[in-house]
């Protein structure tokens, strides 16, 4: 029988770690982190990373993959994705994909694309344009040749915005090409997890707080002090963009708290929308059921879907 798989996705701040903690514990299951962010070494604090006593109850993969430095894809992340689920197979352990990153998680579940090998002298021309003409002219640019690409995007999204125009030029779309990679079979059980916005909101307010309370402040510090640019992929994610703006002299702290508060709200909504698209998640109310609640009503829908696959394989 293939390995089953969980997808536990939701928006930023609602609750999905704990959530998929628990859940993995109920069916001694290993986490698969789809979190476009936590890839990155060195980022712990802002991309709110597992803890190490987290990791340590249940084991957890495809984090700290790269530094900050290196460009990651979608693609690159369903391969190793799936590698992970095959090799975990023979022993029929089961696997629980969290996180909030949509590309990551429709790579791993839907098949991946292929891309085109990077031009480098395509990107220092798209490069050159977004601080020449700003980010808004390069967002604008992309969606009036690929809308839906673009709508998924935030304005200030450098490195995906590049990319995808890149894509543009060298193949006339937006997202890497198909690869005739089949969707994971038996369709996983796909579980969106959601809270009244204002409670949301005030949860993301909370976490941001808390964050900087944990030295987040000085954990942006420490990685410029090594030498880590700016302008790296790494250092373009939300919030660490916003800190290391300030440090360099522009604003006050508490202007830079506000913008990511108003940013991470942002995304919050833009998840929201790329879930709603795929009319397969089942949507669980975290303020509704609470997490124990939760967790019941995800390892019964695993349980059921296990036995179905197990009269059919029998017929």
């Amino acid at each position: 029988m293939p390995t089953p798989l969980v997808v536990i996705a939701g928006p930023t701040g609602v609750g999905k770690t704990q959530t998929a903690i628990r859940v993995a514990q109920c069916l001694g299951a290993q986490i698969l982190s789809a979190d476009s962010r936590q890839i990155y070494r060195h980022l712990d604090i802002g991309t709110a990373k597992p803890t190490a006593d987290q990791r340590r109850v249940v084991a957890h993969h495809l984090l700290d993959l790269i530094g900050p430095q290196e460009r990651f894809s979608a693609g690159e992340y369903g391969r190793q994705a799936r590698q992970i689920i095959d090799g975990l197979r023979p022993q029929g352990t089961p696997v629980v994909l969290v996180g909030g990153s949509g590309m990551y998680v429709d790579a791993t579940v839907d098949g991946f694309g292929v891309s085109p090998e990077a031009d480098s002298k395509l990107r220092s021309r798209l490069e050159s344009r977004w601080l020449a003409e700003g980010p808004q002219a390069l967002h604008e640019e992309l969606a009036g040749r690929e809308p839906e690409t673009a709508s998924r995007l935030h304005v200030s999204d450098r490195s995906r915005i590049l990319r995808a125009l890149e894509l543009l030029e060298q193949t006339g779309h937006g997202v890497a090409p198909p690869a005739g990679q089949r969707p994971i079979r038996p369709v996983p059980l796909l579980i969106a997890l959601h809270r009244p916005r204002e409670q949301l909101y005030q949860r993301i307010g909370r976490r941001i707080e808390d964050m900087m309370h944990q030295g987040w402040l000085a954990e942006v510090e420490d990685l410029l002090k090594k030498g880590i640019s700016a302008s790296s992929p790494g250092m373009e994610s939300l919030g660490y963009a916003e800190l290391t703006s300030y440090l360099g002299g522009k604003g006050t702290l508490e202007c830079a708290v506000e913008q990511i508060g108003r940013k991470t709200r942002r995304y919050a909504k833009r998840q929201m929308t790329w879930l709603r698209r795929d009319r397969r998640y089942r949507w669980l109310d975290l303020a509704r059921f609470g997490q124990g609640g939760t967790v019941e009503r995800i390892v019964h829908q695993w349980q059921w879907r296990v036995d179905a696959v197990r009269v059919d394989s029998c017929t």
